[in-house]
């Protein structure tokens, strides 16, 4: 009953922010977003969802699967519904649904998604909107998508690179001068043999809940 009644609240956090995170969950382990068929989401899992215009939890079974229909609009993703296993399957984008869980699994709308360009820069977003899974949840919110990091804090958010790491994570940490210090003298890194974003970002929100209330 608890669970729900906190998810039913972030539902209205949902329906009245303007942030990049439209529905912010409890946190989970970090798992990627799926890169290809074989990930494990992919099957049907028990799971429930939010409708974007109201606050009606539908429980059934669920399976996130690519989106081949107007991607530019909706998003890579997409989400199967079925309400039991021989249930009508119904297909769900970011225009019908705002957030849902899949065998315990978090997943948030995010907006205005930057990708890669052909140069291995950050190119302008290709979606206006994608399903994105939440990894950590508190004053900065954590996101995995696609096998990327995406942070965001009071209504600014970043595609994270291990290029630019440093620099883009240091803006988020400024009302904390010792986790600052720890990045900036690269004690904290995410690099191709080492990624401690979320342990940045669980650090910077257990710090933010006692002393930047």
């Amino acid at each position: 009953m608890k669970k729900i009644s906190l998810l039913l609240f972030i539902y209205l956090i949902f329906c009245s922010s303007n942030a990049i995170a439209q529905f912010v969950p409890p946190g989970f382990p970090n798992t990627p977003i799926p890169s290809g068929p074989g990930y494990p989401l992919a099957k049907w899992r028990p799971g429930y969802f939010y409708y974007n215009q109201d606050d009606k939890k539908t429980e059934g079974l669920l399976k996130l699967v690519v989106n081949d229909f107007d991607k530019k609009i909706k998003g890579a993703w997409a989400v199967m519904y079925k309400q039991s296993k021989r249930g009508e399957k119904i297909k769900y984008t970011t225009q019908d649904i705002c957030c849902f869980v899949i065998n315990g699994d978090s997943f948030a709308v995010i907006k205005n998604i930057p990708a890669w360009g052909d140069d291995g820069l950050i190119a302008p977003p290709t979606y206006a909107m994608d399903f994105a899974k939440v990894v950590e949840t508190g004053k900065i919110n954590l996101y995995k998508y696609s096998g990327d990091w995406v942070v965001e804090k009071d209504g600014q958010s970043d595609l994270l690179t291990q290029l630019h790491f440093n620099v883009q994570m240091a803006k988020y940490l400024e009302d904390y001068p010792a986790l600052l210090h720890r990045l900036q003298s690269n004690q904290l890194e995410y690099t191709k043999d080492k990624d401690d974003t979320q342990a940045i970002v669980k650090y910077y929100n257990e710090y933010a809940r006692i002393n930047l209330k």
